[in-house]
């Protein structure tokens, strides 16, 4: 996406990031970005310390699918870093609602009356979604999909909570 806006470098190398643009990907004072290159583009990312739990995250979700047969997924601020026990058919960014309860750091237990998807596509239902990080630093989140119109067990959503606690514990600075 192009937004037609030039920005120059000033005697410091620094640069302002259009509001639209800060707006849309929820970039306030303070958010960590990673600065990449990629030939002769400059990328900037939001940081997100999730990936270099790698091998935790994927643990959990692979032990919750196959032991607990809950599909589960770990989740950044606006994608999915790592699942299990459902197909996404490629799409990994995630839903505007998914998006904004990981911003505002709110947990959300599914009701017939207010479903959230975990993509656009509306394949996968959440069924449970627990925060990472705090209301000054969200991170992401732990997520349990729906499967087949069934609840998870209080224990199963205590082990999705717990897991969301370790990882916000885990990333403080």
């Amino acid at each position: 996406m192009t937004s037609g806006i030039i920005r120059k470098v000033d005697e410091l190398g620094r640069i302002v990031i259009p509001k639209e643009i800060r707006n849309i990907l929820h970039l306030k004072e303070d958010t960590p970005l990673e600065i990449s290159l990629s030939g002769r583009r400059i990328v900037l990312d939001v940081y997100s310390p999730i990936p270099e739990f790698k091998q935790l995250s994927e643990t959990f979700v692979r032990l919750m699918a196959r032991d607990l047969h809950l599909p589960a997924a770990i989740c950044s601020l606006d994608t999915i870093s790592y699942f299990n026990g459902f197909s996404l058919e490629g799409e990994r960014i995630l839903s505007q609602d998914t998006q904004e309860l990981i911003q505002q750091q709110h947990s959300y237990l599914y009701t017939r009356d207010h479903p959230v998807y975990l993509t656009d596509s509306r394949s996968c239902l959440i069924n449970a979604l627990y925060p990472i990080g705090n209301r000054k630093n969200p991170l992401g989140a732990v997520v349990l999909i729906r499967k087949q119109d069934t609840d998870p067990l209080s224990e199963h959503k205590g082990i999705a909570r717990m897991m969301a606690a370790i990882l916000t514990e885990l990333t403080k600075e």
